[in-house]
């Protein structure tokens, strides 16, 4: 495929030409148009005019045939004619003068000649204004020629530097498109090195912050159980409250460890896809989160059987674990989830967990999936740390398939994600 590098100035280039080309071309056109209506009406002006000389006028009425070849080149010479020709009514020639054999190089025009009323008193029953004779003149177009072909090699140079400019136009912006793509294709180089490291350094801080932190957890289980023999002593109750928030401090560290290995691993861990049993999924993810539907006195509603699409368990089991842990925090009191399929075109099912909560604005939506991106509801209540739908994005994508969330306000939202249908033949 040709690079936008080329693209651009190609364009440029076929533009100018184009339009240079024809702007000659209507121009060319439209002063031959005018030119050639000036030659005709001027040839028209001197053939009326001309029909109107007296001495020409008298050869004819008076049939003085004999004088009217040398008056007629006497009217070529001084009137700049191509041509006259004079015939009477019925088109025998009385006279002519000029170039009358030429068959081009010239525009024509024809005029009655008329008996004057002057002649009437010499001549018993003279009736006048009365056509006698056809005059018909030619004019040379040499002239108009010439001024078309001046203005056809003005235009034709005017093209000439249009396109000259157009090339030194196309030679800097092909120069500029140059180094602005080389520009990018460094910028976005030293973008994903940058997020190649960030994503191993990631990788690196959560793998060596899990041990430690499940230490500490371990050495604050370990003191609870301790408190436990110290019924007299007056710091048990500090001391138990104090162990309970470094273990749920704790526990929250391992959960965004945890979706930081996730997210860093996601775009580069190669997996094996296999067909997926949705309902067992689920059901492992219900095992999971008794304790949180205890908590919260939900409700889950799951049909009984689900198509058979194509992903990763381990991954998919994430996105259940995102989307019905949200739904037991922000549905309704208590929370009622619903999970149900779609069939969609191109082989695709989508997945959904529909809840009774609030529901979120079309601004509160497009928050959701980008990375360390909070709603304010959760900022209050110091809850979420901004990975999880944006963990889920990320594994859809990976997988084939799409994320997203309709939401109305005042009537709960809809959380859904979509995965390709599994053939009968796939393995």
């Amino acid at each position: 495929m040709m690079s936008i590098k080329y693209k651009l100035p190609l364009a440029f280039l076929v533009i100018a030409f184009v339009t240079a080309s024809s702007t000659t071309l209507f121009s060319i056109l439209y002063f031959s148009r005018i030119l050639n209506t000036e030659a005709q009406d001027s040839v028209e002006y001197l053939a009326e005019t001309i029909s109107q000389d007296n001495i020409l006028q008298a050869l004819v009425v008076l049939n003085i045939h004999n004088k009217m070849p040398s008056y007629l080149e006497e009217l070529v010479n001084t009137k700049r004619l191509h041509h006259i020709v004079v015939t009477d009514i019925v088109g025998n020639e009385l006279g002519s003068a000029g170039n009358i054999s030429a068959s081009s190089g010239f525009v024509q025009a024809s005029y009655p000649i008329k008996k004057n009323n002057k002649f009437k008193f010499s001549m018993p029953g003279y009736q006048g204004d009365v056509p006698v004779a056809i005059l018909t003149i030619g004019l040379s177009t040499e002239r108009y020629d010439n001024i078309t072909q001046q203005a056809v090699l003005n235009l034709s140079l005017i093209m000439l530097l249009c396109i000259i400019c157009a090339l030194i136009l196309n030679y800097f912006l092909s120069r500029n498109i140059i180094g602005l793509e080389i520009q990018a294709e460094e910028a976005n180089r030293n973008l994903l090195e940058k997020n190649s490291e960030l994503e191993a350094f990631a990788h690196t801080v959560a793998h060596d912050l899990k041990n430690p932190i499940n230490a500490i957890i371990g050495f604050a289980e370990l003191g609870i159980e301790e408190m436990e023999e110290m019924q007299d002593d007056p710091r048990r109750e500090i001391l138990n409250k104090s162990f309970e928030i470094i273990i749920k401090s704790g526990k929250k560290s391992v959960e965004i460890i945890h979706s930081l290995l996730l997210l860093a691993t996601v775009e580069k861990q190669h997996i094996q896809l296999d067909k997926i049993d949705m309902k067992t999924v689920i059901t492992a993810v219900e095992g999971r989160l008794m304790p949180m539907i205890e908590q919260f006195q939900g409700k889950l509603t799951i049909p009984e059987q689900f198509p058979l699409v194509i992903g990763y368990a381990d991954w998919i089991e994430e996105i259940w674990m995102n989307y019905l842990t949200n739904g037991l925090k922000y549905g309704g009191h208590p929370p009622l989830l619903e999970i149900g399929t779609t069939l969609k075109p191109n082989n695709f099912v989508e997945f959904w967990v529909k809840d009774n909560g609030r529901g979120m604005s079309v601004e509160e939506t497009a928050k959701l999936f980008r990375q360390f991106s909070r709603l304010e509801r959760d900022r209050q209540r110091n809850e979420g740390h901004g990975l999880g739908l944006s963990i889920v994005r990320r594994i859809t994508n990976k997988l084939g398939g799409n994320a997203g969330v309709e939401s109305v306000q005042g009537e709960g939202s809809r959380f859904y994600f979509t995965l390709p249908l599994a053939s009968q033949s796939s393995h």
